[in-house]
């Protein structure tokens, strides 16, 4: 007599916490929401972050480039100084 009445508790008990999650979540009445992390901010703002980093991109091309521009003799000293510290952390 208990399995009959414990098989269909199991079974409710286990529909019940496989839809917990889906019943948890919160209802929105606009519908899904779309934005992300995004969300809270108009699409003036959203544009203004995208110029803004568009400029910042654009200053670091250049500066990026000068500081990638060595001399053979300091491309030189840099592998030797590569090459000591890579012995170095062997022997440790």
């Amino acid at each position: 007599m208990p399995s009959i009445v414990m098989k269909p508790c199991a079974f409710l008990l286990a529909v019940m916490l496989a839809a917990t999650p889906a019943l948890a979540q919160r209802a929105d009445k606009k519908g899904p929401a779309t934005g992300g992390k995004w969300q809270g901010t108009s699409k003036a703002d959203r544009q203004k972050m995208r110029d803004d980093m568009r400029q910042a991109y654009k200053g670091d091309k250049g500066q990026r480039q000068e500081r990638r521009q060595m001399s053979p003799e300091q491309r030189e000293g840099l592998r030797r100084d590569m090459q000591d510290a890579n012995r170095n952390l062997k022997k440790r």
